[in-house]
């Protein structure tokens, strides 16, 4: 006999287990594993995650390409910034000597 539950409410497909089968799913991980893994629900999740993960896999390598030119990007930024310190300074110390001189 099954039951009414909110539980079998969102979950339908539980709807046909007992209050026994559901109190071993919670006592037993390998029964709720082997129940889970029926669940059309579950099989219909499995493969969308599956779809992702192949899709994901699919612009690994662009992912990567990009990554590296951004790191490029960006070390140089690193070296142009620590340049314009050093012409700032240079420039600075060139117009102090100019205004002594004037």
């Amino acid at each position: 006999m099954s039951i009414q539950t909110s539980l079998t409410t969102e979950f339908p497909e539980l709807s046909h287990l007992t209050r026994e089968d559901l109190e071993g799913l919670l006592a037993d991980p390998t029964y709720f594993q082997a129940i889970f893994h029926t669940l059309p629900s579950q099989a219909d999740l499995g493969f969308a995650n599956e779809t992702i993960a192949n899709q994901n896999l699919t612009l690994q390598d662009e992912l990567y390409r990009l990554r590296s030119e951004t790191k490029d990007a960006f070390d140089e930024a690193k070296s142009l910034e620590a340049r314009w310190v050093d012409l700032q300074r240079e420039q600075r110390e060139v117009y102090q000597v100019c205004m002594l001189l004037l």
